[in-house]
């Protein structure tokens, strides 16, 4: 190979053109950019099998989740009947025979506590019968507390209503530790009710965002980010898809759902289950978080929507476009619109101005479909044209973005490229960029770095997703070549 470096620089290229893509895959949100450091603190995750055209999940309310050893073994139930919230209504009932028994958190591989730095733990509890004592907050190490606090609990009088209450207690990190033990523990005998069980560094950016990671993407100074992601906005089924409405308002009230990712990689071999099966959306960051995330690191926000269809790869279900259900994914466009946009006292609006923001995030971009291609049983360019018309009957400024299928070389990306041009001299706003996803060897780059010199201008492209890959699979460390890099 024979490498030339210049400082001559050709065609300048326009601020904002190089952005961010965002997708909860590999443990990203939960786990990763979310800041949030307990693993199933809902009680509300599930256990995930299956493959294409058949997925289905078991209850796993209580996985992450064990009683401690160290004062004998408490009693670990996980119940409903008076929840918090009826979106999640599953919470753990925990009954103590002796003093000091209690449970813990697998929290992700475990916990780490960076020395001096604090973190607020909350969780809401109700001592069912629990006449006296009060509950303790740890996190240790091989035996050692590196932090812990004192919570008061709250008693109400006997032969009334034991209420759920929302506590806070505060640990500081006595010393650095990786792989910690997140615990909670009852100082009396007794039953306690516990949900929605929290635990964040005092310095996540707005309360949300772990900020070494945070602090990595605004230094890439994005001009966009995409968001939720690619195959997990469609599915593997529709049950599965990610519903925008469903990640706004209070984190008690957003439905967990089991993560896409989770039956990567099932078999025959394996029982349609492998390591990732309890990988679930807690959905922590939700819509409202990532136009802040945009916000707080000055990119451009573009969301992508589903448009009735599951993952065409991974599954067989669609919503078919004269079915009254497809209405609502025509309305939840329109209506993110008026989430990002519109007035603080509009519907939507509103419920953007209660969550701490009045003011319109300006959204400007909406990609329509992920990765989808037009088959003999999926029109999508009819589902296109049905957004299309959706969206511009009240939001003509709104740029959309299509979508050229899952790669550059098949027919599918030919097809998706004629039907873009012959609509958009009719009108301009048709369609603003079309989003190509190429995931292919190093050789086919350096093969093709004119690859779009002679692409018409009137329509942009927007390179949506695309990795060089000089090995085929997925889970492959070293497939991280310089090759590859370069």
């Amino acid at each position: 190979m024979k490498l030339q470096i210049s400082n001559c620089k050709k065609a300048a290229v326009q601020d904002g053109m190089i952005g961010l893509f965002f997708e909860d895959i590999n443990y990203a949100a939960d786990g990763g950019l979310y800041a949030e450091m307990i693993e199933n603190r809902s009680f509300s995750f599930v256990d995930c099998y299956g493959d294409v055209g058949d997925y289905y999940t078991k209850p796993a309310w209580g996985y992450g989740w064990n009683a401690t050893k160290e004062c004998g073994e408490g009693r670990m139930e996980y119940v409903t009947g008076s929840p918090i919230s009826r979106v999640n209504p599953w919470y753990l009932r925990f009954t103590a025979q002796d003093a000091g028994q209690g449970f813990w958190n697998k929290a992700y591989d475990g916990i780490y506590l960076e020395k001096g730095k604090t973190y607020t733990v909350r969780f809401y509890a109700r001592a069912a019968q629990y006449p006296e004592g009060d509950i303790t907050v740890q996190v240790t190490k091989d035996g050692r507390i590196c932090a812990q606090a004192e919570v008061s609990c709250i008693h109400a009088p006997e032969k009334t209503w034991q209420k759920w209450n929302l506590y806070e207690a505060v640990l500081e990190a006595g010393e650095t530790i990786r792989n910690g033990r997140f615990t909670i523990s009852l100082t009396k005998p007794g039953t306690v009710e516990f949900d929605l069980i929290s635990m964040m560094p005092d310095d996540a950016v707005a309360g949300v965002f772990r900020k070494d990671l945070f602090d990595l993407l605004k230094g890439l100074h994005p001009g966009f980010l995409r968001f939720p992601g690619g195959c997990i906005i469609e599915g593997n089924t529709l049950e599965n898809r990610y519903r925008w409405k469903e990640s706004v308002g209070d984190i008690k009230d957003r439905r967990t759902n089991f993560n896409r990712w989770a039956v990567h990689l099932t078999s025959e071999e394996n029982g349609w289950h492998t390591q990732y099966s309890h990988y679930n959306q807690t959905l922590g960051i939700g819509f409202y978080e990532y136009f802040l995330l945009c916000e707080l690191i000055g990119a451009k926000p573009l969301p992508v929507l589903n448009v009735g269809l599951a993952c065409q790869f991974q599954s067989y279900e669609l919503v078919e476009m004269d079915e009254p259900e497809f209405q609502e994914f025509l309305q939840d466009a329109v209506d993110l619109i008026e989430f990002a946009n519109g007035p603080a006292d509009s519907t939507w609006g509103s419920v953007r101005a209660k969550m701490g923001h009045p003011e319109p995030f300006g959204l400007t971009m909406v990609g329509i479909g992920n990765e989808q291609w037009q088959t003999e049983k999926i029109d999508f360019f009819g589902r296109y044209q049905a957004f299309e018309k959706a969206i511009h009957a009240k939001y003509p400024e709104i740029k959309l973005i299509g979508s050229a299928g899952p790669d550059i070389t098949s027919e599918h990306y030919d097809k998706a490229w004629e039907f873009y041009k012959k609509e958009v001299p009719a009108r301009d706003n048709f369609c603003y960029a079309v989003d190509e996803h190429y995931y292919v060897k190093p050789d086919w780059f350096y093969a093709h770095t004119d690859f779009y010199d002679e692409y018409p201008r009137d329509v942009k492209v927007f390179s949506g997703e695309y990795a060089s890959h000089p090995i085929s699979g997925m889970n492959l460390p070293q497939a991280n070549t310089l090759g590859g890099a370069l």
